[in-house]
């Protein structure tokens, strides 16, 4: 068989992804049921045996599971839909493909590239090559299509039997506590959607109460794996309810639609049922101002399709013009958006001498048509009228794990006055604090992560300013206005130690403000006024000039005393001498070397955001040193320490030598602010900010002491 890059074009993403998942390619038998490849160059799927209700099409190449047929007609399951298609659009996979054997355990991988995603199946499956290029076969068993090595196949006996599969609702649980079973389900609440069974993976999305989605396996730990308009993800299975949404229609994979004229819903409700009929089943109620689909009219019936979904509605229920559309404005086909402004009101009619109404900031609205100026909105089944600029439709990713987009946040956040450190890459307790205090300001759940609906109103042009830019405070104050204040001028190096950040405008803060005021060419008042916080508040705000001394001075003691709060030297009979490294090392090994690397970077200066190798933050220096031996970590602190990934030490009495340590040096609602590495008998080494370098402590007195909160057991 020939044209594998055609066929590599028809790769079956969402089909391998589950495969991924359940590690497995076993399945119950059935023998009835078999794979077919269409042959066509395109194969039009329908409803019915009848063939007289067209669903969508499937292209050339593309690989389905034949459950029963007749002389002309295949019942066929495709991305777990179901329909009937032409037998002589297909041909079974057993009677056009070669037979193979794997012949020692190998991956199968999502595509071509030996890099890339794969599972790896035993040593006598038996499948079926599809095609063949190069070094790589493309390989199919029981309706699922991945890649594999050519050398990892021996082709098999004509004879040996066909490949059994099992039916779409075929429900078998493997030894890993997976259930495979495909079902449609509903969300019952609010839910989230991870890119992995962890809450602590990134998240997806949301669904939204009453939201249709595809089950395809589920865990005994509680977890379903879904599927929504070809996305993947995570959520609780508590949150999911078997069965059909009875609401709006859901989007869900399907094949591709046929398309006809669009139409608007005219009616505040317009149900929708399976057939021509008020005494089929429904299938739920369409909104005014919703666009559809219309595909055909008959007989005052609409056959309609909306993100992949068919149903029939009465015909005097849809605009197919743009009757209803007012004038000046074009139809915006159910744009979502958001408002992004706490003024925003909506309108009886597109002017703002019209009767209004508030509209809260955040609220999500459909456009259903638009003007230069003006968005004609649905909410509640009534229209209005909003001005255009007070919206937004941008599209934005979740943010909630490192990197440069987190960055870009954290300076709007900064310059709003939410933000109290240097932005960086880091999703740490400082950016999830600013996160959730934004939200706050808009009425918004504060989760701590920036999604969709908080990025449109930050970015948006209007979004609020925090109070803080406001304040006026001075000598004597005592509030978190302060707190926040003296976190800011630690930052920006005024303040030296973690010490000084205790909510007390006092002698010392009074000294930092103007010290701050002095290099900006504000008058050093040493109270910290509008015009002061501003300028802390900015992203030219100037640092601690070189050469000048923080307000609480700073500690460059070199001694090894145990009284000492830093040591620039490990004490008697702590220092490791393993400074080479090889994979072949045993555990304890591997950590004497981590020991050795971080001890050599003793003095090295603290730099926030640093990663080494010759200045580094507190995280920078423990995802160093373990990368030396292979162990990749999360990058902040508060990632670090509470990444489930690895054995949680309570008790310093219990840490052993290599064990990362975690302490709460902020007043925060989390308690992994800064972390190091443990030496023994109560010392660790870490990259200090009160210090100004890398350091070794003792955490068994003092207060260190204090603020300690757990450990990690990397090893």
């Amino acid at each position: 068989m020939n044209g594998f890059g055609s066929a590599k074009k028809r790769w079956i993403a969402a089909l391998l992804a589950t495969v991924l998942l359940l590690l497995t390619w076993t399945v119950p038998a059935v023998a009835e049921t078999f794979s077919a490849v269409v042959t066509a160059d395109s194969m039009a799927v329908y409803a019915e045996p009848s063939m007289s209700r067209q669903l969508g099409t499937l292209e050339k190449y593309t690989v389905v599971r034949v459950t029963g047929y007749s002389t002309t007609v295949a019942k066929i399951t495709y991305g777990g839909n179901t329909g009937y298609a032409r037998i002589s659009d297909m041909k079974r996979v057993d009677a056009v493909a070669k037979r193979a054997v794997v012949n020692a355990a190998a991956p199968v991988y999502r595509q071509p590239q030996a890099d890339g995603a794969s599972v790896k199946v035993p040593a006598g499956t038996r499948l079926y090559v599809l095609a063949e290029s190069g070094e790589w076969a493309m390989v199919e068993k029981n309706g699922v299509v991945g890649y594999m090595k050519s050398a990892a196949l021996t082709q098999a006996d004509e004879n040996w039997t066909t490949p059994s599969a099992a039916p779409t609702e075929a429900t078998t649980t493997n030894g890993n506590g997976i259930t495979i079973r495909e079902y449609s389900a509903v969300a019952t609440q609010k839910t989230r959607v991870y890119k992995a069974a962890s809450t602590k993976s990134k998240s997806l999305g949301t669904l939204s109460a009453g939201q249709q989605v595809t089950v395809q396996a589920t865990s005994s730990d509680g977890w379903a794996y879904i599927t929504l308009a070809g996305r993947h993800g995570y959520c609780q299975l508590a949150n999911l309810q078997e069965g059909t949404a009875s609401a709006t229609l859901a989007p869900e994979p399907t094949a591709t639609a046929p398309r006809g004229q669009s139409g608007s819903v005219t009616r505040s409700k317009l149900p929708v049922y399976k057939s021509a009929s008020t005494a089929s089943k429904k299938l739920g109620t369409l909104k005014k101002g919703q666009i559809v689909n219309v595909i055909q009219v008959r007989n005052g019936w609409a056959y309609i399709e909306l993100n992949g979904n068919y149903g029939y509605c009465a015909a005097k229920g849809i605009a197919t013009d743009d009757s209803e559309v007012p004038s000046g404005f074009k139809l915006a086909g159910n744009v979502s958006a958001t408002v992004i402004s706490s003024e925003a009101r909506v309108y009886a009619t597109p002017g703002t001498g019209s009767e209004s109404a508030a509209v809260k900031l955040g609220a999500e609205v459909v456009v259903y048509a638009y003007s230069d100026s003006w968005a004609c909105v649905v909410q509640n089944g009534k229209y209005g009228f909003i001005p255009i600029k007070l919206l937004s439709k941008k599209e934005y990713a979740a943010i909630d794990s490192d990197g440069s987009a987190l960055q870009t946040l954290l300076k709007a956040l900064l310059v709003g006055g939410y933000y109290d450190a240097v932005p960086s890459t880091s999703y740490n307790a400082a950016a999830i604090a600013a996160i959730k205090r934004f939200q706050s300001a808009c009425g918004l759940e504060q989760s701590g992560v920036a999604d969709q609906t908080l990025q449109r109103i930050l970015f948006g042009g209007y979004a609020p300013v925090s109070g803080m830019l406001y304040k006026a405070l001075s000598s004597g104050d005592k509030s978190d206005s302060v707190s926040r204040l003296q976190a800011r001028l630690y930052a920006l190096g005024y303040l030296s130690k973690t010490t000084s950040l205790d909510g007390e405008y006092g002698t010392t803060t009074v000294s930092a403000v103007k010290l701050f005021q002095s290099a900006s060419g504000i008058t050093a008042t040493g109270s910290a006024d509008t015009a002061t916080l501003k300028a802390l508040y900015s992203t030219e705000a100037r640092k601690l000039p070189d050469g000048s001394k923080p307000a609480d001075g700073t500690t460059t003691s070199t001694t090894t005393t145990s009284n000492s709060t830093y040591l620039d030297s490990v004490p008697n009979g702590l220092a490791s001498t393993t400074s080479s490294y090889s994979e072949s090392m045993s555990r304890a090994e591997k950590l004497e070397y981590v020991i050795y690397l971080a001890q050599s970077k003793l003095g090295r200066p603290y730099v926030y955001g640093a990663t080494g190798p010759d200045k580094f933050d507190c995280s920078g220096l423990t995802t160093w040193a373990f990368k030396a031996v292979g162990v990749s970590l999360k990058r902040s602190a508060y990632a670090q320490g509470y990444d489930e990934t690895f054995t949680k030490i309570e008790g310093a009495s219990n840490l052993k030598r290599g064990d990362i340590v975690f302490f709460n040096t902020i007043s925060d609602s989390d308690l992994s602010d800064h972390a190091g590495i443990y030496i023994g008998s109560g010392y660790f080494i870490h990259a200090s900010s009160g210090g100004h370098r890398v350091v070794v402590s003792n955490l068994t007195t003092g207060y260190y002491a204090r603020v300690f909160s757990w450990g990690r057991r990397i090893l």
